[in-house]
């Protein structure tokens, strides 16, 4: 009988550390938005985006957000985002379906605190 060998190679990951060390012109260029405002955005947003997992290869909540703001400002198709991040199209579809689902949420919540009460609800204005 003959003896059947099974050679497993090792997996290799991109490197992605272009995503943090980026001027705020090339961010701005890239994505509409400077480092200030990404910033702003992984605070309002990492506790929904963080992910609860042991493995060790995880997406930073920076990468989601520029991940889909990438796919927002082009227009382009998730192969071509995935491609010119160096993410593969369904992990870039995985990313963008979640973050925009978060922030939807976290915009809801947001306008819900914002509307008008009592007197400031019957004459329609906060002003």
């Amino acid at each position: 009988m003959a003896a059947f060998f099974v050679y497993l190679t090792p997996r290799t990951f991109r490197e992605t550390t272009h995503l943090t060390e980026l001027s705020n012109e090339e961010m701005a260029a890239r994505y509409r938005f400077a480092n200030e405002e990404v910033d702003v955005l992984e605070d309002l947003l990492l506790e929904d985006l963080e992910r609860a997992t042991k493995r060790n290869k995880t997406l930073t909540v920076r990468a989601m957000i520029l991940i889909t703001l990438r796919f927002l400002t082009t227009g382009a198709f998730f192969n071509v985002v995935g491609d010119s991040i160096g993410y593969n199209k369904c992990t870039v579809s995985r990313v963008v379906a979640h973050v925009t689902d978060v922030h939807l949420h976290e915009t809801e919540a947001i306008r819900g605190l914002a509307e008008p009460r009592g007197e400031e609800a019957i004459h329609g204005s906060l002003l």
